[in-house]
């Protein structure tokens, strides 16, 4: 079990994907910047979060910028555990956009 902030949130105990998505959705944006680390930008607040991964591109730990209030993490922390840790209905995590697409057909 992984201390510190990526601990806090409980990622570490969960698939990596799933908590990306949880982190995708509450943030609404991430920029990969540098080798290694993906930062998750709020487009509302401006506060972001930092993914830290190893060469083999497995989450090795999490950091806040000083704009991410310690309540946004609490809500962080409910949003994982009522996704992905606690066991209800099965819930369609992922938005897919389906679109029509023409096609020629050749005689």
């Amino acid at each position: 079990m992984s201390t510190g902030l990526l601990g806090d949130l409980r990622g570490d105990q969960v698939a990596q994907s799933e908590f990306e998505q949880v982190l995708l959705e509450h943030f609404g944006g991430a920029a990969h910047r540098q080798a290694g680390k993906v930062v998750y930008t709020s487009t509302q607040t401006g506060s972001s979060l930092k993914l830290i991964y190893n060469e083999d591109g497995m989450l090795v730990g999490a950091e806040k910028d000083s704009d991410l209030q310690e309540n946004e993490i609490e809500i962080l922390r409910a949003k994982v555990k009522e996704h992905l840790l606690t066991p209800g209905q099965i819930k369609i995590r992922r938005h897919v956009t389906l679109r029509h697409l023409a096609r020629e057909w050749m005689v």
